[in-house]
């Protein structure tokens, strides 16, 4: 499903892998948070799985957000300040 409708939207192939396998750490983050309804995700999940979840760098962080924009923020259930929330949270762990 997630590859008819990436070519529905006219993404490149390489873009395509690129969410497939952000996806699949996602479906392997819920897994882990024994999480098993969409109902169930909150905010906070989608920001721990973004910024903590197997210690991403920069570039997979912003691939999750890329990920989670795609398919979150055509609802409107993603707020404005969720890239920065992912980033400030992250420097802040980092800085302790």
């Amino acid at each position: 499903m997630l590859h008819y409708y990436c070519q529905l939207a006219d993404f490149s192939v390489r873009s395509i892998q690129a969410l497939t396998i952000r996806l699949n750490e996602f479906k392997a983050f819920l897994k882990s948070q024994r999480i098993r309804s969409v109902k169930k995700i909150t905010y906070q999940h989608l920001i721990n799985f973004v910024a903590d979840h197997k210690d991403p760098s920069i570039h997979v962080r912003k691939s999750r957000v890329r990920l989670l924009t795609v398919f979150y923020n055509g609802k409107g259930l993603l707020k404005i300040n969720f890239l920065s929330s992912c980033f400030i949270r992250k420097r802040r762990s980092n800085c302790t």
